[in-house]
């Protein structure tokens, strides 16, 4: 709106000077002709002033309106550059602070595992290198496949069973059309951890997360037993940050369900068939 009347303010001074210059030009060729009255209009010396200026306003204002538009146009690509560049920031800080927690848990779980079960140190350092190298090699890519993504999911949830105990378990009902399908890269691995972080497990009864695919390969749905920790508060910049991610990416919004039992994420499936 402010823009708007901007534009309008200048066009009115715009064609207020045009006109006046107009007029001084015509004064001065009858004052160099030597005219009697140069100041005069006659009706034939106004309608050429007026013709004239109509057209100078005539291509005045599409410079104008173009010139707008260039800068409209610029100050989107920008607008859409920063909240990009924002965006990484964000993910890139995100896992700045994940990796070293998350490193320091799993490089002691592993040297209990070296001297108590070293078949076992083995396997958890072998899954511990896969999760580091997913991380390293995908951080900066937009869209990864979905079968990749489950990959590392194993991964990492086996070095958080390790760590845990057999509290965590994966049901994951997803037909082989799905695999090529694509998502944003550390999606799965973000709402694991907010199911690990904010939940309450049981020995005798472990929580699953369920990994299935909507009606027409829409979205990805990840839901879980709801069983709340009362000493985490839920800041919600995780999924804050994961939506922002999707609208940068394809322009849609994930979905989020919460009722007394289940809480389920949905999430767009991108480029598939």
């Amino acid at each position: 709106m402010q823009n708007r009347k901007q534009l309008i303010l200048l066009f009115i001074l715009s064609a207020i000077l045009l006109f006046t210059l107009n007029y001084l030009l015509l004064v001065s060729a009858k004052w160099i002709i030597g005219a009697q009255h140069p100041f005069r209009l006659v009706w034939i010396g106004a309608k050429t002033l007026i013709a004239i200026w109509l057209v100078e306003l005539v291509v005045v204002s599409q410079l104008q309106v173009n010139s707008f538009h260039r800068k409209t146009i610029e100050l989107y690509k920008r607008t859409s550059e920063l909240e990009e560049s924002a965006l990484r920031v964000q993910y890139k800080a995100l896992q700045s602070q994940l990796n070293p927690h998350f490193l320091f848990n799993s490089l002691n779980t592993l040297i209990s595992e070296i001297e108590y079960n070293p078949p076992k140190a083995v396997r958890f350092t072998s899954y511990l290198s896969d999760v580091y190298r997913y991380i390293l090699r995908f951080q900066d890519h937009q869209l990864i496949s979905l079968k990749s993504e489950l990959d590392f999911l194993y991964a990492y949830i086996y070095l958080h069973k390790v760590r845990l105990g057999d509290y965590l378990t994966i049901d994951c009902q997803i037909s082989e059309s799905c695999l090529n399908d694509q998502i944003p890269p550390l999606t799965l691995q973000l709402l694991a951890e907010n199911i690990i972080k904010h939940n309450v497990f049981y020995a005798d009864k472990p929580i699953t997360i369920y990994i299935t695919v909507g009606p027409e390969q829409e979205y990805l749905i990840v839901r879980n037993e709801l069983r709340p920790k009362m000493d985490v508060p839920a800041s919600g910049k995780g999924l804050q940050n994961l939506a922002m991610r999707y609208r940068l990416l394809c322009d849609k919004d994930i979905v989020i369900e919460k009722n007394e039992s289940f809480f389920t994420v949905k999430v767009p499936l991108l480029n598939h068939e």
